[in-house]
């Protein structure tokens, strides 16, 4: 008996000592109500993504998996929703009512595999902003994986969208100075490899190599997010007390208003050199020259359901 307690005894304390290092690939916690999974590098990175407001309450626990392409957007569109200073469900009504209506009166969506709810909504509302472009016929592939070259694209097209161009053009022309395999790289995404790798977005898998072909997770998803995030408020910040990028709206493309002394990335997305408090911009209210925050007109509600001139 004494010797069978001894062996009870040796197997719980080999266990007691192995389990820090069968787990030191990642860190277990409980944050808000949710309890996550995520490597060590990741943990701070992703308790700032997820204070800041990147994170839906619709991934899985386990962050260290592949991101799916619906769940890529909807962190692109909490990104864009920050940029703009606005909460989520604010900035998809508001978007959702800038989205194109059949001739039922409906919202037409953008794929035809995404169903008729908030999924179907965030692809729409991504493919408008210019972030996906899907897989062709139609299709986006919703649960489907990305690769680490596809993320970097929408990254820098998710900047884009938000007024916070990223000097990509041409600059994949000096990819192999930054990773040793450039040459795997397909060349529709060494631009966009080049200047998130430029602003330390997004970096590589060891040994000098980019991986553009690896699986991306949603770990990963949430940190180049937050440094995007933390790039632009580092390098586009308010100057002279003039509003920053993220108070700006996406959709004004044409304005024509009275927008004095904007900078470049005060402006709306589409009016690059637009130097003013963009003042009565096309049709979307613009809080006048005190330097308020910019806002559409369009009012708020729950998304995928109020704020459009379409049916939901």
């Amino acid at each position: 008996m004494m010797k069978v307690c001894r062996r009870i005894f040796l197997v719980l304390l080999v266990a007691v000592l192995l389990t820090p290092a069968a787990f030191a690939s990642y860190r277990h916690w409980n944050h808000g109500n949710h309890s996550h999974q995520c490597s060590d590098w990741a943990k701070a990175e992703i308790l700032q993504a997820e204070e800041l407001g990147l994170l839906s309450s619709s991934l899985p626990e386990d962050y260290r998996s592949p991101i799916t392409r619906i769940d890529f957007c909807r962190m692109a569109l909490c990104y864009a929703a920050i940029q703009s200073d606005l909460d989520y469900a604010t900035f998809c009504a508001q978007a959702q009512a800038k989205l194109p209506c059949g001739a039922d009166g409906k919202v037409r969506y953008a794929f035809t595999d995404c169903g008729n709810g908030e999924d179907a909504l965030t692809a729409t509302i991504a493919k408008e902003l210019g972030i996906v472009n899907g897989k062709g016929t139609g299709t986006f592939d919703p649960q489907g994986s990305i690769t680490r070259q596809e993320a970097a694209v929408m990254l820098t097209r998710a900047s884009k969208a938000t007024g916070n161009s990223l000097s990509e053009a041409g600059a994949g022309a000096a990819l192999s100075g930054y990773f040793t395999d450039s040459n795997t790289v397909a060349s529709w995404a060494k631009d966009s490899i080049a200047a998130v790798a430029n602003i330390k977005v997004m970096n590589g898998v060891g040994n000098g190599a980019f991986g553009p072909h690896g699986s991306y997770s949603i770990e990963q998803s949430a940190a180049t997010f937050l440094r995007l995030c933390r790039h632009h408020e580092t390098h586009h910040g308010e100057t002279n007390n003039t509003v920053p990028s993220y108070h700006c709206p996406y959709g004004t493309p044409n304005c024509t208003g009275n927008c004095n002394g904007c900078i470049g990335y005060d402006c709306p997305y589409g009016t690059p050199n637009c130097i003013g408090n963009c003042n009565g911009c096309n049709g979307y209210y613009q809080n006048g020259s005190t330097g308020g925050s910019h806002h559409w007109s369009t009012g708020g509600g729950n998304y995928g359901h109020h704020g459009s001139h379409c049916s939901p």
